[in-house]
């Protein structure tokens, strides 16, 4: 797995150094995969949006091996460190669901699946912790209710 860390988020290169051995031994689909992870400020000053980027503090696209840190969104949850490798971790598997061919017509089951991956990297209470912040900053009130499934399911 190998980071490739555009706009130099301090985070990407702990989590790299803490967990991608363990990732790339768990996930063979990790290994020699080349994950593009940036934020929406670009140095050009222009934004970059995805569909949900501005409700969620990162997404993930599986196709292009990518994660985006939405900054507005980041920074209305004041996350601690280790939530945010949980929430590294849970992208992560989004992509590994993806490059498995894995699909869900659910998507609460498609997102519990992918915070699997933060558990087992013994991260499960930050995925806890890092959900609630979510939901208390008010990013995407429909969702609460799913948030919260997700939590207990944690």
């Amino acid at each position: 797995m190998i980071f490739n860390n555009i706009n130099n988020i301090p985070a990407v290169k702990d989590f790299e150094i803490l967990y991608g051995g363990q990732l790339c031994k768990d996930y063979p689909e990790l290994v020699n995969l080349d994950i593009r992870i940036y934020t929406d400020q670009q140095g050009d000053g222009q934004i970059k949006y995805w569909d949900d980027s501005n409700d969620s503090p990162y997404t993930s696209n599986h196709l292009f091996n990518e994660i985006m840190r939405s900054e507005e969104a980041y920074n209305k949850c004041n996350f601690t460190i280790e939530e945010e490798f949980a929430i590294l971790a849970h992208e992560l598997g989004h992509i590994v669901a993806g490059k498995r061919g894995e699909k869900s017509v659910d998507n609460l089951q498609e997102e519990m699946n992918a915070d699997k991956m933060a558990a087992s990297l013994g991260l499960a209470c930050h995925m806890q912790v890092a959900i609630q912040k979510m939901i208390d900053a008010k990013l995407k009130p429909s969702n609460n209710a799913e948030m919260r499934q997700r939590i207990d399911a944690l």
